[in-house]
């Protein structure tokens, strides 16, 4: 028995013909990619990626984005975070805009090795692009583009010798991914381009200017008091969202928000996620939130109603979910609706539905019906329930030929009491315009509210502080509301920027933002020398609205980059001086803010002493510390040189090679479940120098067990990057009667669908093994089911089960490539009591499982669920451990081939979608959607047309729906 499983967008053929146009929201950019992630490359063959500083070398060749013919510039213009000219592609469907070429004359061949520079950056997806490089014709990369999201990062390539040629020369850049349409990720962005030798390196971008801050003599009523005859603020509504944040976190802003004359709080949506990074994103939208959530959430509506805050509950059903919701079915919508009906309950009269961020080309009837329909019930219960809707053009002026079309369906159909959300004339800007407010205004014929991206950080390290600037003195003529988007997780340090926000909102006929950053620090400090150390905060990190950038723009880094030696040091002076100052004057304040500061020190690599490159935890007590160059191994294992925010270190051991730069600290429990704070000193590197470190990490909910190892001491589990898990195992077998293995694992309750990717399996012998488990307990004779694979030497996957404690295991086969692979990933999937195994060498979203093996196994609802390595000891064999490396643990969330229009004439539409996604799809058409919805298999045969396969459809005077379907086994 099998059933067809939907694998791909539903292309609406009515509007098929317009273009697509998405942009990435601000506030995803760089969490998307890994909360903690840390940028240091290197060892890849043909290519390596550094931070570049430093130049005064001449270079062959230089090329701004915007010498690139093709690409996207002319789609969306050419000017994006904080740089111009910039040119972009997105992914192979968008056809032109996929690939730029530049090109260059050469009188002659330079003696010299060359070396392509380039200045870039990825988009917020949740993996890097996929990109292709290449010099005339040449490939010299392919593969994840290694640059990071939100800013903007330096990479150099070797070119190889031969390749260059005198005469016109040719750089190309392509964006490789298949599924993808202009406008939305995966992209890769460009802002300038050279060719040199090695030692060249393409100057830092200038900032835009520097901010100087005057501490006032006395203090002002704040905010600034409303001009005279004036009786009501700027803005009816002025507030804030969290970007992200916890309930602690909305908890303490409250007081704050009302102190500042702020009215208005909305939880982020990210926030009721039902998984969030370290983890990975799952947003479960249809499942009831738990019940320690609503405990929670239900002290801050009662917090806000307290201090005469309005609070609007919001959600986005679509984002980073498995089943994203059906805009028109109302199965779906009454499953979204009990979410709205629960906080309606406590209360709650403002409520918003953001769909910012995903498909929205030619869906505002569908959006319009989510929004009246939820929207109408909440009415049912509360005749003065108010609504926010965030639709998919949420920016600029509306002008253009795809965002026009659907905010005019908007216009005429969404119910005209719904106010909308609007980000200004940008996603992100320095400007925000009354003409740009007015034109969007009288497009979608609704109310505004303001979602000012300032002074949100993205999760970025670095701090933005200056005051707010650039927005009219008069956009509350045409908007009704204002909300700011905050940093996070430096929420206490934010309320700098935030005071100067709730200043504008206020009272924007009188807003001065250098009068109103200067009474913000007296609102946040009680002396002069907190005064001096806040104003010197903000100089450092003035934000922005000032520096340019983007939201991932770090000043410091930035201006260390372009120092000289004696300004290096300086700068370095400053940074040492206000992590002194922090940890004197504000011993238990800002502290998320003192730890940016302080891996910016760190950054600097002026401070002497070993660098930390990241830090992470499996369980919360093994805390993994990377470091990049040398260090004494016993000052760095005294558990007498580190403090630890709310625990102890025990003791430290470092990992043998290849990883002798990964030390694992034992710690006790934290109080905090999601990360750990730690601060060191004393610890030296390989010369001597002592130096300070200071790190917070992401704290991974897995627990960690030896099973049927006996009294062997517990190995080491590190986790050298977040998302990864690295272990020298022990073990003599996950076989016959009695395992003998290490396990990091979580409990799971019914049924899952999870993915793990098997980076690598250290050679004991042939049938060391690892992979993914589900266990009835810890005991070493418990039932479980395992998939996964060997070391090289045995060529196959395997999938292991058993059925009945201290019963045999049974096992089956399948074959693998002989070589380890590099891109292994296993799949484990329960259904009730059927557990079904699969491999995949293609990639952990890739649709095309191998299945290894289907089992019906009696096992409890509750399971021991995660990843399991044993080294297959055997007498005589020796006692070192043997190394496993596992990275992405996660539910499996598949992607398929997209559709896309590949031309429409007056009778047909050509359908396509990339041969190379996978197998066993077929084109489905439907006149409906949801329940409604009668898929039947369409009637043309899809023929080859280049890399893509093509149907040509009928076009019909009835709307028509079309998505590729595959069967999966049950």
């Amino acid at each position: 028995m099998s059933k067809m499983q939907n694998r791909s967008f539903v292309v609406n053929t009515r509007l098929a013909a317009l273009a697509s146009l998405k942009l990435s929201r601000s506030y995803f950019a760089g969490y998307l990619a890994g909360m903690w992630r840390v940028m240091v490359w290197g060892g890849l063959v043909g290519w390596s990626i550094v931070q570049i500083c430093g130049q005064g070398i001449a270079p062959t060749a230089v090329f701004s984005g915007g010498d690139f013919a093709g690409g996207a510039k002319g789609f969306y213009g050419a000017s994006f975070y904080g740089r111009q000219p910039v040119n972009y592609v997105y992914a192979q469907p968008s056809g032109p805009a996929a690939s730029m070429t530049a090109t260059f004359e050469l009188a002659a061949v330079p003696a010299a090795i060359q070396f392509l520079a380039l200045d870039a950056m990825d988009d917020d997806a949740p993996e890097q692009c996929h990109i292709r490089i290449s010099v005339n014709d040449q490939i010299i990369f392919e593969g994840r583009s290694g640059f990071p999201d939100a800013h903007w990062f330096q990479g150099q390539y070797r070119i190889p010798d031969g390749v260059l040629q005198a005469g016109t020369n040719r750089v190309t850049i392509a964006n490789t991914e298949i599924s993808g349409s202009a406008g939305v990720p995966p992209w890769f962005m460009l802002s300038r381009a050279a060719i040199g030798p090695a030692d060249y390196r393409l100057p830092p971008w200038p900032a835009s200017g520097q901010l100087q801050v005057t501490i006032p003599s006395a203090p002002r009523p704040f905010p600034e008091p409303l001009p005279e005859g004036q009786t009501t603020p700027g803005f009816a509504f002025r507030g804030i969202k969290g970007w992200n944040w916890d309930p602690e976190q909305y908890l303490a802003e409250i007081p704050f928000l009302k102190t500042v004359k702020m009215n208005f709080l909305m939880n982020c949506y990210l926030s009721l996620f039902s998984s969030r990074p370290p983890q990975g994103w799952a947003n479960n939208w249809w499942e009831p939130l738990p019940g320690s959530v609503k405990s929670n959430y239900a002290d801050v509506i009662q917090a806000c109603q307290t201090n005469d805050i309005t609070f609007c509950f919001a959600m986005n059903p679509q984002l980073f979910s498995s089943r994203p919701l059906n805009e028109t079915d109302d199965g779906d919508i009454d499953a979204l609706y009990q979410h709205y009906a629960w906080a309606q309950s406590h209360g709650v009269r403002w409520f918003a539905i953001c769909l910012d961020d995903v498909a929205w080309v030619g869906r505002g009837t569908q959006h319009a019906y989510l929004v009246n329909t939820v929207f109408a019930r909440l009415r049912q219960q509360d005749a003065d329930a108010q609504m926010i809707f965030c639709p998919g053009p949420y920016w600029g002026n509306g002008q253009d030929q795809a965002a026009r079309q659907y905010l005019e369906t908007l216009a005429d159909e969404l119910h005209p009491d719904v106010y909308v959300f609007w980000t200004g004339d940008g996603v992100v800007g320095a400007q925000i315009t009354h003409a740009v407010a007015q034109s969007y205004r009288d497009r979608v014929q609704h109310r505004l509210f303001l979602w000012d991206n300032y002074p949100v950080n993205d999760m970025n390290p670095t701090l933005h502080l200056g005051p707010a600037s650039g927005r009219a003195t008069n956009l509350h003529e045409v908007i009704d509301g204002y909300m700011g988007n905050p940093m996070s997780p430096q929420n206490e340090i934010d309320r700098l920027p935030r005071a100067t926000c709730a200043d504008y909102a206020y009272n924007p006929w009188a807003y001065d933002p250098a009068r109103s950053i200067g009474q913000a620090i007296l609102l946040l400090a009680t002396n002069n020398p907190q005064r001096e150390l806040l104003k010197e905060l903000i100089e450092l990190y003035p934000g922005f609205l000032v520096t340019g950038g983007g939201t991932g723009f770090n000043p410091v880094r930035n201006a260390f980059s372009g120092a000289d030696a004696v300004a290096r040091q300086a700068l370095a002076d400053r940074l040492n001086a206000v992590i002194n100052g922090l940890d004197t004057l504000f011993p238990n304040r800002f502290r998320a803010a003192r730890n940016t500061v302080a891996n910016d020190l760190v950054w600097t690599g002026t401070v002497g002493g070993p660098r930390l490159v990241s830090a992470a935890s499996v369980d919360g007590q093994q805390l993994s510390l990377v470091f990049t160059n040398g260090v004494d191994y016993s000052s760095a294992t005294n558990p007498a040189n580190y403090r630890l925010v709310g625990g102890e270190v025990l003791s430290g051991q470092w990992l043998p090679a290849p990883d002798t730069n990964v030390l694992v600290l034992r710690a006790t429990d934290l109080n905090h479940p999601d990360y750990f704070a730690l601060t060191a000193s004393g610890i030296k590197d390989a010369q001597g120098v002592a130096g300070a470190i200071s790190a917070v990490g992401p704290v991974a909910d897995f627990k960690v067990a030896n099973i049927g190892i006996g009294n062997t001491t517990r190995q080491a589990n590190a986790a050298p990057q977040p998302g990864q898990w690295l272990t020298y195992s022990r073990g003599k077998d996950i076989f016959g009667t009695n395992d003998s293995f290490n396990f990091v694992y979580r409990e799971i309750t019914g049924d899952f669908d999870l993915v793990l990717r098997i980076q690598h399996i250290g050679f004991k012998n042939e049938w060391t093994r690892g992979g993914l488990m589900a266990r009835a307990s810890l005991s070493a004779d418990a039932r479980n089911v395992m998939v996964g694979t060997y070391a090289d030497g045995t060529p196959y996957w395997m999938s292991s089960w058993r059925a009945t404690e201290g019963d045999l295991t049974i096992a089956a086969l399948a074959p693998r490539r002989a070589a380890f692979p590099t891109n292994a990933w296993v799949r484990l999937r329960r259904k009730g009591s059927i557990f079904l195994s699969y491999c995949n060498e293609r990639g952990g979203t890739h649709p095309d499982w191998t299945l290894v093996a289907s089992n019906y196994l009696y096992l409890p609802a509750q399971l021991l669920v995660g990843m399991a390595a044993s080294a297959i000891e055997v007498a005589g064999g020796g006692n070192a451990p043997t190394r496993f490396l596992f990275s992405g643990f996660g539910a499996y969330q598949p992607v398929g081939p997209r559709l896309s229009i590949q031309s429409v004439d007056g009778n047909t539409v050509a359908i396509s979608w990339p041969t190379n996604a996978g197998s066993g799809f077929a084109l489905f058409e439907s006149t409906a959607l949801g329940a409604d919805a009668n898929w039947q298999p369409a009637t043309a045969e899809p023929t080859l047309s280049g890399s893509d396969l093509r149907t040509d459809v009928p076009r019909s005077a009835n709307t028509m729906f079309y998505r590729l379907m595959r069967p999966e086994p049950e």
